[in-house]
């Protein structure tokens, strides 16, 4: 669905506005004007708009022209999101909501499954002066001028080499800042019975409970790649399949490894504990009472909901390797948890804090 973001206008200026300030005054040649209504911006230019505010961005002339071209003086590329998600076919049936698109201010549609069909959506928008062909001329007339601003047009210009951008990119310099941008993410939420640091002189053997890393592109769990670092920490690590047989007096540490990224077709996420466990029986099973346990999240950060009374809890907001290595770390000790919560881990609850 169209995501909405709720966020007042000087709340939004202080963090969003911010970002695309300096981006666009870095000279940025394209943004995406994505499926997200802002309704305070909207509602700031019309009360009474109703369900107007909560038009997304990639169908709305307010937000790409009032807000994006005026308000912040972006002069450059205006690239839609995907034009086959729900975010914007909510807002009506393709035949009207493609030409809306251009019409709203986007100079170029993202993907399509038809494209004949859709270029003869907009030739029909012209026809019947939806779509007017001064903004087509606009709309053209910017696309051709980013081609000429990275040299598209010259016979003689250098083909792309992927090796030399990734040595441009994969500079020490450039590596060694994302280290330690990364290494400020993790952030401990909660560890009311002072589990952490790890160490494999104290918690030697490890149970994992985990479903992998999720992504929304990808259709089965990838492994998580936490319990290897661990083994090579030393270690001994085994990772629960449904039906083992537990036993607390074998272990000296549980861990839950979550790494749920939003998958699209899915409303909610949230922590199954009969799917992770195999059984209700051990749905039912709380270990933290006989072996100490650590949550963490790399992805979703509000399993506390599902598991509030986990004694120690992580998030770390994404499952990339070296996301997961900036949480071995963290957790071993070997560096401070640096992450403040940019939302409400607890959602809400005050038991979750226990």
């Amino acid at each position: 669905m169209t995501t909405v973001n709720p966020l007042s206008m000087p709340e939004w200026e202080k963090t969003f506005g911010q970002l695309y300030r300096k981006a666009i005054a870095a000279g940025v040649m394209s943004v995406m004007s994505a499926h997200i209504a802002l309704p305070a911006f909207v509602r700031a230019l019309d009360p009474d708009a109703g369900a107007e505010a909560y038009r997304p961005a990639s169908l709305s002339r307010v937000l790409n022209e009032d807000l994006l071209r005026r308000e912040l003086g972006f002069n450059g590329l205006i690239v839609s999101d995907a034009t086959p998600m729900a975010g914007m076919g909510d807002w009506g049936p393709r035949d009207e909501v493609l030409p809306e698109v251009i019409i709203a201010g986007c100079d170029v549609i993202l993907f399509t499954d038809d494209a004949n069909g859709d270029l003869m959506r907009l030739v029909k928008a012209v026809a019947d002066g939806r779509l007017s062909q001064e903004r087509v001329d606009e709309a053209v007339t910017r696309v051709l001028a980013l081609k000429a601003a990275l040299g598209l047009h010259k016979a003689d210009r250098a083909e792309p080499n992927l090796d030399t951008a990734r040595n441009v990119v994969a500079t020490p310099e450039n590596l060694a800042l994302a280290q330690q941008v990364t290494a400020r993410v993790p952030t401990l939420v909660k560890d009311v019975k002072n589990l952490l640091p790890l160490s494999p002189a104290r918690h030697r053997r490890v149970l994992v409970y985990s479903g992998g890393v999720i992504l929304p592109f990808v259709p089965h769990p990838l492994p998580i790649s936490l319990p290897e670092r661990l083994e090579k920490e030393g270690f001994e690590v085994t990772v629960y399949a449904p039906g083992m047989e537990v036993s607390p007096k074998n272990f000296d540490l549980v861990l839950y490894l979550f790494a749920e990224e939003t998958v699209l077709t899915r409303s909610r996420i949230f922590l199954d504990w009969t799917r992770l466990t195999g059984s209700v029986f051990g749905a039912m099973s709380r270990l933290w009472h006989d072996v100490p346990t650590l949550m963490i999240s790399f992805g979703y950060p509000y399993y506390l909901y599902d598991a509030p009374r986990v004694p120690a809890y992580v998030n770390a907001y994404g499952s990339s390797e070296a996301m997961q290595a900036a949480v071995l770390e963290a957790i071993m000790g070997r560096a401070p948890f640096a992450g403040t919560s940019p939302v409400d881990p607890f959602v809400g609850s005050e038991q979750g804090k226990y």
